[in-house]
């Protein structure tokens, strides 16, 4: 499992540390999306990367967001907290790696 944690970050830092590469990458040879293929795949990252953080860790924000979205649907008693939803020891331990 740390592995691929691991390689994730080291994906997450490349796609934030080289937007050029990022895009390129995104568009790849299939995408068509026709001529304003550029703004949309500079609209896509720059809502993709919005969502990452180089620690590994999502965003406080985005977390209460995903549990909101999650309760609307199964309405649970009691309100769950991030820290009962979301582990990111991983992350932590392979970032510590990657310094």
């Amino acid at each position: 499992m740390t592995k691929v944690v691991r390689a994730t970050l080291r994906a997450v830092r490349l796609i934030k540390n080289d937007k050029k590469y990022a895009l390129e990458f995104m568009k790849g040879p299939y995408l068509d999306l026709g001529n304003e293929r550029e703004r949309f795949t500079e609209r896509a990252y720059d809502a993709a990367v919005q969502g990452y953080l180089l620690s590994g860790v999502v965003d406080e924000k985005l977390q209460r967001e995903m549990i909101a979205e999650a309760a609307q649907r199964i309405k649970p008693a009691q309100p769950v907290t991030p820290e009962r939803v979301f582990d990111f020891s991983f992350a932590r331990k392979a970032g510590e790696a990657l310094r």
